[in-house]
């Protein structure tokens, strides 16, 4: 099977899965994706194994493990001039982790993320659903007190 195209990877064909749905549910189940998720996706899909090994490990979503909250700080050229980084630093003091990182007790783990469009508004921040683009300088402290971001999505800017 050749794939001319990313589409071709997501895609469902004949009422299949795709690799993507399998690479999700290892992360949703396990907070990781190893190499027997890839073996494992690939066989269900129909894709080389090469095809979703390079997927699994193309995006940053993917490669991060992730905690049951997972928190993502953007790191892009907007949000970092905003403050120089101030926010990633805040974000990691108050998580107790570092960028990349899952709490040994798999409740939260804090990831980076190039870009949540909030550029004219940064830094920004997502919780779960929630998107935190706030430019006051106790911003990055918001999105550490969100008690539940998983209950209602929310957009908040300021």
């Amino acid at each position: 099977m050749t794939s001319t195209n990313l589409t071709e990877l997501v895609v469902r064909k004949g009422g299949t899965t795709t690799a993507l749905d399998h690479l999700k549910a290892a992360i949703d189940e396990h907070g990781e994706i190893t190499d027997d998720d890839r073996r494992r996706a690939a066989e269900l899909s129909g894709l080389p194994e090469a095809t979703v090994y390079g997927v699994s490990t193309y995006y940053d979503d993917l490669t991060q493990p992730r905690g049951a909250r997972h928190v993502r700080v953007c790191t892009a050229t907007g949000c970092w001039a905003a403050d120089f980084g101030e926010h990633v630093r805040t974000v990691e003091a108050g998580l107790g982790l570092r960028v990349g990182e899952r709490s040994a007790d798999g409740s939260c783990s804090l990831g980076e993320t190039v870009c949540l469009g909030f550029c004219h508004s940064a830094p920004a921040f997502r919780d779960g659903d929630v998107v935190d683009a706030v430019r006051a300088a106790d911003g990055a402290a918001a999105i550490i007190e969100l008690p539940d971001p998983a209950a209602v999505p929310v957009l908040r800017t300021a």
